[in-house]
């Protein structure tokens, strides 16, 4: 049985859009032209409103190397390169039980699911992948929108691209962090990007397996 499937978190729109680390959106709501609201003082996803730099941009936290911590953490490195649990964006919002998925868990879901694509979700005009176990005997599904995501001020790729931030961080660049990307025809969970930028998340339940199928 699929874990994921059972988590009964199912959204059918495209979801808020987060930094990674970051816990709380960086805007209110979106237009009816589809364009965010900014909450003052977090205008944008870029560095200067990342929550994990300062006001010049430098880093704070989650700094791999030495050679990242020239960018901050006055010059020194704290080794950290998995999310910590006070900057779980799905512990925030829906409970201790929840977490982010890591690169494990996308492998999994990879590995033994079928992944269909679709144009018009449930004819909810909303475009991405509907998700089942191979194993699965009955119809259980999940969907992942494609959402696309958020840099500087632009909202860009929605119904066209997917981006799910993974708990890691990429282990060779001090600013990037993992994500799942997608688009029709195409799905693979190795994806790095910077850690400023405005993706989606998908929870999962951490008191189920986390394996994808039993």
């Amino acid at each position: 049985k699929c874990a994921w499937l059972r988590t009964g978190f199912l959204p059918l729109d495209y979801g808020d859009y987060y930094s990674w680390g970051g816990i709380e959106k960086h805007y209110s709501e979106f237009d009816s032209e589809g364009k965010p609201v900014w909450v003052t003082g977090m205008e944008g996803y870029d560095w200067d409103t990342y929550e994990h730099s300062d006001e010049k941009g430098k880093l704070t936290k989650y700094v791999l190397s030495e050679k990242g911590a020239m960018y901050g953490l006055k010059g020194k490195s704290d080794g950290k390169i998995n999310i910590d649990k006070s900057d779980d964006t799905a512990k925030a919002h829906y409970g201790d039980k929840w977490q982010i998925p890591s690169k494990d868990d996308f492998k999994e879901l990879l590995e033994q699911c079928e992944w269909e694509w679709t144009d018009d979700y449930e004819e909810k005009g909303v475009a991405g992948y509907v998700v089942t176990s191979k194993k699965d005997d009955n119809d259980n599904s999940i969907f992942f929108p494609a959402s696309g995501f958020i840099q500087r001020t632009d909202r860009q790729d929605v119904n066209g691209y997917g981006y799910y931030w993974t708990s890691d961080m990429d282990e060779d660049r001090y600013d990037f962090a993992t994500y799942m990307f997608f688009y029709e025809g195409y799905v693979g969970p190795w994806h790095n990007g910077f850690r400023y930028l405005g993706h989606v998340i998908r929870p999962i339940c951490k008191t189920i397996t986390n394996k994808v199928a039993e």
